[in-house]
């Protein structure tokens, strides 16, 4: 049975202690120059995960930033775990992200493949997804144009303001647009047709035309 993930975050969470974190180098973790240069008898051949804590063979261990280690499975654990609960991504051990892209490798490609699609999503602040109950795609900022967001999987329109379904017009909850137009109104300026963009006459008639991109 394997055993369960138990991080220092998870064990300050609840209130438990895990035993010291060991110090030793995995061959894994480190650049093909600096282990070159290590004598054999530098090389451990084995190390205690920190999080299961086996005794683990060299080969199935990564050291992460802060120094501690993990083995293949543990560590595949906790990006699993970052895409089911967000206070756990970014994947992080002593406080410090685990980079991605460095162990990507190591992971199951279809885990990789899935960590790599999911944190497009977890490292966007103001997210949009399809207002369709039963998609809730999350659209991604190349599915953006302007406010509308068209969600990939059943192509509906969402506006990224009120995240309900797009709509003609201002976003009655774009609080910044509306305090614009409240003072367009009370300056006089109008509206172009086309763009939608305020425009205020200095001087000059009233007719307005709007110059094409070359």
């Amino acid at each position: 049975m394997r055993a369960r993930l138990l991080t220092r975050e998870f064990a300050d969470l609840y209130g438990m202690r895990t035993a010291p974190w060991i110090t030793s180098s995995a061959p894994i973790a480190e650049s093909s120059k600096w282990a070159a240069s290590r004598k054999p008898a530098d090389i451990a051949s084995s190390a205690i995960c920190a999080a299961c804590r086996d005794d683990k063979a060299w080969f199935d261990i990564i050291e992460a930033p802060c120094g501690d280690s993990y083995c293949i499975d543990c560590l595949s654990d906790l990006f699993n775990s970052a895409m089911k609960d967000e206070s756990l991504y970014p994947p992080r051990c002593c406080g410090q992200n685990i980079p991605f892209q460095q162990i990507s490798a190591l992971l199951e490609p279809t885990l990789a493949k899935e960590f790599d699609a999911k944190r497009a999503e977890l490292d966007t602040k103001d997210r949009t997804y399809c207002y369709e109950p039963s998609c809730s795609t999350f659209i991604t900022a190349d599915g953006i144009l302007e406010e509308v967001a068209a969600c990939p999987s059943c192509a509906r329109t969402t506006c990224t303001i009120c995240k309900e379904a797009a709509h003609a017009g201002d976003c009655p909850n774009d609080t910044e647009k509306q305090r614009v137009v409240e003072l367009a109104q009370v300056e006089g300026w109008q509206r172009c047709y086309s763009c939608r963009r305020f425009v205020e006459l200095e001087m000059g008639c009233n007719h307005i035309t709007k110059q094409l991109p070359l």
